[in-house]
């Protein structure tokens, strides 16, 4: 197979087919993960004072606007489940698009969304089932690591986390291949979920090779990409600095204020294009990929 070959044709097509970007820009979003962590260095003495005047306000702000919190909280819910729903679609139409753009029939934004509208249900079906099997994976090997450490056990606990890394890492990337094969067979050949499951997987076993050297491309991909991008800010950065120093000598903290706010609002655009762009070159990529795999083992 033609490695650099394929990532150059899913870069044609995702500088040609620009509607595309549409899509990418949903599946991005919808591909993306919410990650909690705590690396406060907290003192007792601050939870006694500060911290329980904190948890008192924050009490009384709840209790006299229960009603808004509430409905602060549907609305994000709300606002969710629809991003939720159009990175589905826009997966699904994201595969459709490109393989018609390959095989030379005609297609279009239209097209892509009815196509992904089409295919909501087993595309969801996939991703449910690789989420529901990410989420036991962790919830198996991270449980007994969490037990461990909450006893004090560090050395033990520690251990156990590589040994359970060293399980979950290989787990998650076969998991994401085979779905992303999954997707494949149930857009361009109609298969159902359970179906598109078990070739799948047969196509990743049968091209382990092929799949891992494609999947660590497209790693380096990102990583150059992600780079040029931090490069990009930088460069950007610095006419904002210069409005800040501008806008402080004319109207003080009043004027860093509103540039920063645009300095803010640029980057989030310019980051929802970058997001938009590589998430339809990584799915063309794909796509292209699996057409070439599946080509070779008829």
């Amino acid at each position: 197979m033609e490695y650099f070959a394929i990532l150059k044709r899913a870069a044609k097509i995702t500088w040609q087919a620009k509607y595309l970007w549409i899509f990418g820009l949903f599946a991005g979003v919808g591909s993306g993960s919410f990650n909690f962590n705590s690396s406060g260095n907290w003192q007792s003495n601050d939870l006694g004072s500060n911290g329980g005047q904190a948890m008192t306000g924050a009490k009384n702000f709840l209790t006299d606007n229960l009603i808004w919190v509430a409905v602060a909280i549907l609305a994000l819910l709300l606002i969710g489940l629809v991003f939720f729903v159009l990175s589905v679609i826009a997966r699904g139409g994201l595969i459709h698009c490109v393989n018609r753009i390959e095989t030379g029939q005609p297609t279009g934004f239209k097209d892509g969304l009815r196509a992904g509208a089409k295919k909501f249900l087993p595309v969801l079906g996939t991703a449910l089932i690789a989420g529901l099997v990410i989420l036991a994976a962790v919830v198996i090997l991270g449980v007994p690591v969490g037990l461990l450490f909450y006893f004090q056990m560090t050395l033990r606990a520690i251990l156990l986390l590589i040994f359970a890394l060293a399980i979950f890492i290989p787990l998650a990337v076969v998991i994401s291949m085979v779905g992303i094969w999954s997707w494949q067979y149930i857009v361009i050949e109609d298969k159902k979920v359970i179906e598109s499951w078990k070739l799948g997987f047969d196509l990743f076993r049968h091209n382990l090779g092929a799949n891992l050297l494609m999947w660590l491309l497209l790693m380096v991909v990102g990583l150059v990409a992600g780079i040029a991008f931090i490069i990009v800010i930088f460069i950007i950065a610095i006419p904002f600095l210069l409005l800040g120093f501008i806008a402080y000598a004319i109207v003080q903290w009043a004027g860093v204020a509103v540039v920063v706010a645009m300095g803010i609002m640029f980057l989030l655009l310019l980051s929802l294009f970058y997001g938009a762009v590589l998430s339809t070159f990584q799915s063309a990529t794909w796509t292209l990929t699996f057409r070439e795999l599946v080509k070779s083992d008829k």
